[in-house]
């Protein structure tokens, strides 16, 4: 995909998460004079910012709080051993822990609790965070434990090896609208699963979404979606990140709902495909204003090449009356499911698909170069079989011990579907050349 433009908007994203910019290359694709005096402000501000995490971590040479006990070797927060700084943010960081009582390695997250309201807000963290610690969905992180200790609130969760999808739109550019709808099906499903647990994440955003190695997406970094109506006073605020992503109610200073965490998911799947917001602006007032006067622009006018049904699904997630919008995660994923479907091809399904729609399964199929027509005729069969016959509930091997293969072979996949509410397994057919 193209490279975007370093604009000063996506600068500013990029400077509040705390990531790197080559301010040389910012400064040549300027587009004019006063594009350049921004970024060279932006620049400033970067730099304070970079000293500030510098003087914040003077309890180690690893970035560890002076809340931290600290060990001969390492530091500790209770029984977690801190081993690497994974990450920094407005509200806390994140840390590379041991949990020596499990052995195993974990991510730990610690909010900064410095007023009365934050206290109050880091006890709801607590309590939710240990309705999360009994939830196990394939798409959400896995919570272990919270609690609060030396002023600072912790959630020690599974460490998850892989990529933010906000650096994923840095390095590669715009996603295509089918990579962007399952990414949102996963998303649905955790959402929905999030939801049923009694909890609102609040904080839904590329930066909180993770494709692991391997390609499984997870909702993480629960806890992050501090109260900021706190800060969203008259006064003219530089924003960036996390605003971009609330529902109007709540930047009207209305409580966080289901269906404002829908909207937060419709604004990042509109990112995904656009690298921008529905609702740009470099203030509190503006923002609010915009918001108020429902200044959003259109999917469709960003991005006209998108297919109908991706896009009308996106725009109801972004209503701005909530009651317009999608009332469940579950129907959200139906919805971009039927759309999907209406695109054709393997877009339907995801590997972690649940209850009834579209099922997805793949046969895994090695063959030599004479072997193409049975490989075709066998699929043609397949799924002529599908449309009478349940699929077991098992894998169905050829051969128990297939033999080695004496000639060149190639593995391909292939993937059929059926619009039933069964769930077909695996199947593996072999042919050697």
């Amino acid at each position: 995909m193209r490279e975007q433009r370093p604009s000063p908007d996506r600068l500013a994203v990029v400077i509040a998460d705390g990531g790197p910019v080559d301010w040389d290359d910012a400064l040549a694709s300027a587009s004019d004079d006063e594009e350049r005096r921004v970024i060279r402000q932006l620049r400033l501000v970067e730099s304070v910012a970079r000293v500030h995490r510098s003087a914040g971590s003077s309890a180690s040479d690893k970035g560890v709080p002076p809340t931290m006990t600290a060990s001969v070797d390492r530091p500790t927060w209770g029984h977690l051993e801190l081993r690497e700084r994974l990450g920094q943010g407005a509200f806390g960081e994140v840390y590379r822990a041991w949990e020596s009582r499990l052995d195993r390695e974990v991510a730990l997250k610690l909010l900064k609790t410095q007023g009365p309201s934050e206290k109050a807000f880091a006890t709801a963290i607590v309590e939710e965070g240990r309705l999360l610690a009994k939830l196990r969905h394939p798409n959400v992180v896995t919570v272990y434990g919270a609690e609060i200790r030396h002023g600072r609130v912790g959630l020690w969760m599974e460490l998850i090896r892989g990529r933010a999808l906000e650096q994923l739109l840095r390095d590669q550019g715009p996603f295509g609208a089918r990579e962007a709808a399952l990414i949102g099906v996963d998303l649905c499903r955790a959402l929905a699963a999030v939801h049923g647990a009694g909890v609102i994440h609040r904080d839904v955003k590329a930066q909180n979404v993770m494709r692991e190695e391997g390609g499984r997406i997870v909702l993480t970094d629960f806890g992050a979606g501090i109260d900021v109506r706190a800060e969203t006073d008259d006064r003219e605020r530089a924003i960036s990140g996390t605003p971009f992503y609330m529902a109007p109610e709540v930047v009207r200073g209305e409580p966080a709902t289901q269906r404002s965490d829908i909207y937060s998911l419709g604004v990042l799947m509109y990112r995904l495909v656009t690298a921008t917001f529905p609702i740009e602006a470099t203030s509190w007032n503006e923002l609010r204003k915009k918001h108020a006067h429902r200044e959003a622009t259109l999917l469709r006018d960003r991005r006209p090449d998108l297919p109908e049904g991706f896009v009308a699904v996106v725009e109801r997630a972004l209503a701005w009356a909530p009651e317009d919008r999608f009332a469940t995660a579950g129907q959200m994923e139906q919805a971009l499911s039927v759309a999907l479907g209406a695109a054709g091809g393997s877009a339907v399904a995801t590997p972690h698909s649940q209850g009834g729609g579209w099922r997805r399964f793949r046969l895994r199929l090695a063959w030599g170069p004479l072997q193409v027509s049975i490989v075709a005729a066998a699929v043609v069969a397949g799924i002529a079989l599908l449309s009478a016959f349940r699929v077991p509930q098992r894998s169905v091997p050829i051969s128990e011990h297939p033999p080695a293969p004496t000639g060149p072979s190639y593995t391909v996949e292939a993937a059929l579907y059926r619009a039933s509410g069964w769930s077909p397994a695996p199947a593996s057919i072999s042919a050697i050349d």
